[in-house]
């Protein structure tokens, strides 16, 4: 789909955008994961206690805003003026310093947040699959996750779900 076409469709001109059986268009990931989940998945995916409700939602709010919001643009950066420019590797540093603030917020033994995938992992696990397989080529950060050690633990345990590696295998 050409931008145009997509500026047609989604509100921001911009994928992801879900277009409903009504024919509403729900733009940004969080909003398509949030109503996909009501309707559809069982147990739900942003948990019905209201501690870990709010955990989700800050984890899902923390990857997008901050650390997919400052690593993206690092490939436009590095495009135009290079690898190596001091704007890159500031970038990037302004990404590790979002995974750490992301690692104090997980808590699960299992997944991010609690003992049960949820949105948050399922906003967690794109952004460490990019990072991890791209940061070091692109960018000169062999080892993203270093001083995150809940969320490098919490990134081996969450590509062991059979739903998550699907995802991934389809790469």
């Amino acid at each position: 789909m050409g931008s145009q076409e997509c500026g047609k469709i989604s509100p921001f001109g911009k994928v992801p955008c879900l277009v409903c059986d009504d024919g509403m268009a729900i733009a940004e990931s969080a909003f398509i994961n949030e109503s996909l989940e009501q309707q559809f998945f069982e147990p739900l995916l942003l948990s019905a206690a209201a501690t870990d409700h709010a955990r989700v939602r800050v984890g899902v709010r923390v990857t997008e805003a901050y650390v997919f919001a400052r690593y993206l643009p690092l490939f436009a950066i590095a495009k135009v003026q290079g690898e190596q420019v001091a704007a890159v590797t500031k970038g990037m540093e302004a990404v590790m310093d979002s995974l750490a603030v992301l690692d104090r917020f997980i808590d699960g033994e299992d997944y991010a947040i609690g003992n049960a995938l949820s949105l948050a992992d399922g906003a967690i696990a794109p952004a460490l699959f990019d990072i991890t397989e791209y940061a070091a080529e692109y960018f000169g950060a062999s080892d993203a996750l270093e001083n995150c050690s809940k969320l490098e633990a919490c990134w081996s345990r969450i590509q062991t779900n059979p739903h998550v590696a699907r995802a991934l295998a389809e790469r």
